[in-house]
């Protein structure tokens, strides 16, 4: 499995991820695109990217949602995507939360059809999202 962590999720958490499993590769956007200007950093971009390369994206951003072509990005590029529901949490609670559901990652990125996305809670509660 590939995890993308996107702009919003920051470094400190797939940094610490990064060695977390042995099985799981971590990617991060301001790792692969440090180039402001990269066209790959935009949603559009990375989202074609994380769906041609089969990456799990983990994203606080749930405008990507109603934002109409990026949603569309996700349906063309058959992205499977994880949001938390709130962005309203601390870093903490989010390594927490992704530590306490990383076998439930493990399995909605190895037997879900894509494209899905998903919304996962502070409290380990998870809901798909219809796209």
């Amino acid at each position: 499995m590939i995890l993308f962590f996107d702009e919003d999720m920051g470094t400190t958490i797939p940094k610490f991820l990064s060695e977390a499993d042995r099985d799981v590769e971590i990617k991060w956007l301001l790792d692969l695109y440090s180039n402001e200007n990269d066209p790959r950093r935009q949603d559009v971009g990375w989202l074609e990217e994380a769906g041609r390369n089969g990456w799990l994206v983990i994203s606080c951003n749930k405008k990507i949602l109603s934002v109409e072509f990026e949603r569309q990005a996700i349906l063309e590029h058959k992205v499977g995507i994880v949001f938390f529901a709130s962005g309203q949490i601390s870093r903490l609670t989010m390594m927490r939360t992704i530590l306490n559901k990383w076998d439930w990652l493990k399995s909605v990125n190895s037997t879900l059809p894509r494209p899905f996305a998903q919304y996962i809670y502070a409290r380990g509660g998870t809901r798909q999202v219809s796209l």
